[in-house]
């Protein structure tokens, strides 16, 4: 079952992915085009095909829908000075930031566009201590000589000073809901929510993938690809193809994960239910974080119980991923990330 789901993504995907799926229109277009009686069609269908690749270059369509997606869930912010952190269960990463090749024998790293993720899991380690962190990744096409994304990005942390025996590694999974059912499978039980690191344009569809597995996760977002003050940020033609297939396939995503019940919704959202410890402000002065606020699924209270409203001032905002040591000041734009090239 698992795996006819995992083909028929993977091979749906390579059709419906936009710059794809026009490109194969207009191309089949001026096919039909050639056969005299067929050239009414195949004029249409060229029309459409070419249309749709010039709207797609010309206006921001990637950046609008990706922005979307990231402002889904807020970033994660410090607190005021002085509250203690929650209490969380650990720390899980997503794969899809690392994977091998072999040269000459030698199986060789490569850092993908997602490795954002991989600092941000290292700073989070290094502000809670004593919490476990679950790497959930396996290999998605296996070649010769390839490791699973878990097994790189467990060294890459070690090398950050992530203690190896605080480590748990989920390495069979290739989707991912496959990495929500691995985890909640591997992760050790505990009432207490989990810190779900992701890129940003992803966290909507990771959030809900772990949701239906019954696991609390605090949505930790990171790998941001638009500038909220900068959306024309790029006029280059394939960024924005890139930048359209990357959206489109988050929204198609979710919406075969709630037809098939691997998510509970079908475009998932924060569950502001108020602070975990002290109302969170981004005025801490210090280095990580000190105190965040539950946006996780409730599904793991009992039976019956309520969920407490959140004040109004009370923002789901929490945890602030930060770069530099020292006096902190407040962010006051999101972070982003130049545009590159997608996974």
């Amino acid at each position: 079952m698992h795996d006819a789901f995992f083909n028929a993504s993977k091979l749906d995907w390579l059709v419906l992915a936009p710059s794809n799926a026009l490109v194969l229109i207009a191309a089949l277009g001026a096919m039909l085009w050639l056969r005299v009686q067929s050239r009414h069609l195949g004029g249409r269908l060229f029309v459409v095909g070419g249309a749709g690749l010039l709207a797609a270059t010309l206006l921001p369509l990637g950046e609008w829908l990706t922005s979307s997606l990231e402002d889904r869930f807020p970033p994660l912010q410090s607190c005021v000075e002085g509250t203690q952190p929650p209490a969380i269960a650990g720390i899980i990463v997503l794969g899809g930031a690392m994977s091998s090749i072999e040269r000459n024998g030698a199986a060789l790293e490569r850092m993908g566009d997602a490795s954002d993720r991989i600092r941000s899991a290292a700073l989070l380690a290094r502000a809670f201590p004593q919490a476990p962190v679950l790497i959930a990744g396996g290999v998605t096409f296996p070649t010769r000589g390839s490791k699973s994304e878990s097994q790189l990005m467990a060294d890459l942390l070690t090398e950050l000073g992530v203690d190896r025996e605080r480590q748990i590694l989920e390495g069979a999974s290739r989707t991912t809901a496959e990495n929500a059912r691995n985890a909640a499978a591997a992760s050790p039980n505990s009432e207490a929510p989990w810190l779900l690191v992701t890129s940003a344009f992803h966290t909507p569809r990771a959030v809900g993938a772990f949701r239906a597995e019954g696991l609390a996760v605090i949505a930790a977002p990171t790998d941001w690809q638009i500038d909220p003050h900068a959306p024309w940020q790029s006029w280059s033609a394939a960024e924005r193809l890139r930048l359209l297939d990357l959206s489109v396939k988050e929204y198609l995503g979710m919406l075969a994960y709630y037809l098939t019940g691997r998510s509970p919704e079908l475009i998932p959202a924060p569950s502001q239910t108020g602070c975990l410890a002290h109302e969170c402000q981004a005025r801490s002065r210090q280095p990580f974080l000190s105190c965040c606020c539950s946006i996780g699924s409730s599904r793991l209270r009992t039976k019956g119980q309520q969920t407490p409203s959140a004040h109004p001032e009370q923002k789901a905002n929490s945890i602030a991923n930060r770069t530099t040591r020292g006096p902190h000041r407040p962010q006051e734009n999101r972070p982003s990330k130049p545009p590159n090239s997608n996974q």
